[in-house]
């Protein structure tokens, strides 16, 4: 019976421990990558502002292969947008074009089926020497949520460099060497 008590002891704290930790994480998530590409700003451009472009280099495509996708919008720009269905890596989920300034900055917003909270994927373009470094950024905000909501995106926010973050290297490599070769 004594150790019985130890062990809901120990669960009891364990949990609570838990949930401390998580209350003082932050409801946002930020993650970046970055690369610079031999190749001027109004090249790598267009892959950047249109869904089509996009899903051509994009690593995503890759995970599943026979993720069914959908445009709509217009080609290029402001609500050029990409719906897809794919495997249990890839889900359900669309990506829609919400600022686009030429040569500079792409933002995308991003909504998944499984998922609750306000996401966003912007491109950022800045000259570089001779070249023009390419940023990806990734951004969570769960901080709309209910609390089990928050809870849950915090505990999938401890996860994101380590899941999304070799993910986003190999699309930005992909399109260096697409626009390098």
């Amino acid at each position: 019976m004594k150790t019985l008590k130890i062990i809901v002891i120990a669960g009891v704290v364990l949990i609570l421990a838990l949930l401390l930790f998580l209350a003082f994480r932050p409801s946002s998530v930020h993650m970046e990558r970055s690369i610079v590409i031999n190749a001027a700003a109004e090249r790598i451009f267009p892959y950047l502002n249109s869904a089509r472009m996009f899903k051509s280099w994009s690593p995503f495509s890759e995970i599943d292969t026979s993720a069914v996708y959908s445009f709509e919008g217009p080609a290029e720009g402001v609500g050029s947008k990409m719906t897809w269905t794919g495997n249990k890596d890839v889900g359900k989920g669309s990506q829609w074009i919400v600022l686009s300034e030429p040569n500079k900055t792409v933002k995308n917003g991003l909504a998944f089926e499984e998922m609750s909270g306000s996401y966003a994927a912007t491109f950022i373009l800045t000259p570089e020497g001779t070249g023009t470094k390419l940023s990806w950024t990734f951004d969570c905000d769960a901080s709309n949520l209910s609390f089990s909501g928050k809870m849950c995106a915090k505990i999938g926010g401890l996860f994101v460099e380590s899941k999304l973050g070799p993910t986003y290297e190999k699309g930005l490599n992909t399109l260096k060497n697409r626009l390098e070769n």
